[in-house]
């Protein structure tokens, strides 16, 4: 899974650990620790306030994480997602970790 830019997602718990009903957190809130950004603009991700804050040019942030060894299927994504006016964002699913471009595989 991951994310594009300009746009802020929240946690509200611990990575790994189960959250509301069923669902586990795959955010710490406090670091983008189990997360692999892109090469081409690995500061456009922040932590700030248990969020991670989307802001700069074009990179993409993918799940790499210990949580079923980062390999979902038949899931259900719950995220909390701010966006700001002409913000070119979205969330990807099944893809594959790759440096730089668009996702050569996988849904937005």
């Amino acid at each position: 899974m991951l994310v594009a830019p300009l746009a802020v997602i929240s946690a509200d718990e611990a990575k790994g650990k189960k959250s509301e009903k069923g669902f586990i957190s795959l955010f710490d809130g406090k670091s983008l620790k189990g997360w692999k950004i892109t090469k081409e603009s690995p500061k456009s991700f922040t932590v700030k306030d248990g969020n991670i804050v989307i802001d700069g040019p074009r990179a993409h942030l993918f799940y790499d994480g210990e949580v079923e060894k980062h390999n979902f299927k038949n899931f259900v994504l719950r995220a909390e997602v701010m966006t700001k006016p002409s913000a070119n964002s979205g969330i990807y699913f099944h893809t594959k970790y790759q440096d730089s471009g668009w996702p050569d595989a996988g849904f937005e």
